[in-house]
């Protein structure tokens, strides 16, 4: 078992916990977790849905994504025509109190009129009021695992951290599980316990996050650790960064998928390097690792 395996079968156990044997979840990862597939579960052979906790219930209840404003609201449409994902999920009884649920849950992320933002269209809005309507439709339905795929793109620092503040904040009263994609590693800092480095479509290195950002292991995470501080130059006067460019998908090369970009590279990075940890969730996948770590 590989760590993406292990990954998927955790981010399952964690989803079926409410109904064991009942719920079986499968994922399969593409495109960085771009794509998450649920497979729906056996609604005859689960007791609560016959006690109607659990009516047309599917995997897609327990796992809701949340991204760029952009394209996460349609722009043709009021804001409270998405309440119809409360009925859908029959979380609400009927269109009256489904909207009144959309309305309450616009008011939690601290819209100022929350009435006024269900009627209005996206372009209505600024950008980070609509990036709160996403935050409200993603944590509507009280789902398991929310799934956050760069929902601070194009925000400017103010709005960014309060966008992440409500994030963590719904995803804590809920005691949700949260996979947070991001090419930001403050946000990383910010708002995640562990981490996975991946490059290539590979993970090349995780752990918490705090060791993984102080002891870094693969030479890929020790180059974004040194580009992302500002107050280390070289000779010259300018800013680290990582040699090369990332290959286009497809060209990555054989063996160590980072080796035509990294100072250390020797022949035997032409062989994949295998997992170095004492599980899948925890080590690095690199011949030339930068430091010495206990595993």
């Amino acid at each position: 078992m590989n760590h993406i395996d292990a990954l998927l079968q955790f981010v399952g156990a964690e989803l079926s916990r409410q109904c064991q044997q009942c719920l079986p979840v499968r994922f399969v990862i593409r495109h960085r977790f771009r794509q998450l597939l649920g497979q729906r579960q056996t609604v005859q052979q689960c007791p609560k849905v016959k006690q109607g906790c659990f009516e047309r219930q599917t995997a897609r209840r327990h796992l809701i994504g949340l991204g760029d404003h952009h394209v996460a609201v349609a722009a043709s449409q009021r804001i409270e025509n998405r309440k119809e994902m409360l009925l859908i999920h029959r979380t609400q009884p009927d269109r009256r109190a489904a909207r009144a649920a959309a309305v309450d849950r616009l008011g939690r992320t601290g819209l100022p009129d929350p009435a006024q933002a269900a009627r209005a269209y996206p372009h209505q809005l600024s950008g980070g009021q609509r990036q709160r309507v996403v935050v409200a439709l993603a944590l509507a339905n009280d789902p398991a695992l929310l799934v956050c795929d760069e929902p601070t793109t194009a925000l400017d620092v103010t709005v960014q951290a309060l966008v992440l503040d409500l994030i963590v904040r719904g995803v804590t009263v809920r005691n949700s599980a949260m996979l947070f994609i991001t090419h930001d590693l403050a946000v990383v800092a910010t708002v995640c316990q562990r981490v996975l480095v991946m490059y290539g479509g590979r993970v090349v290195e995780s752990g918490p996050v705090e060791q993984v950002f102080t002891r870094p292991q693969h030479r890929y995470t020790q180059g974004l650790i040194g580009a992302s501080d500002l107050e280390v130059v070289d000779s010259r006067g300018r800013l680290a960064t990582i040699a090369g460019s990332v290959p286009p998908a497809g060209s990555f090369p054989d063996g160590c998928v980072f080796r035509n970009r990294c100072a250390q590279a020797t022949e035997v990075c032409r062989q994949t390097p295998d997992w170095t940890g004492p599980d899948p969730a925890d080590g690095f996948a690199c011949h030339h690792p930068a430091g010495a770590r206990h595993v």
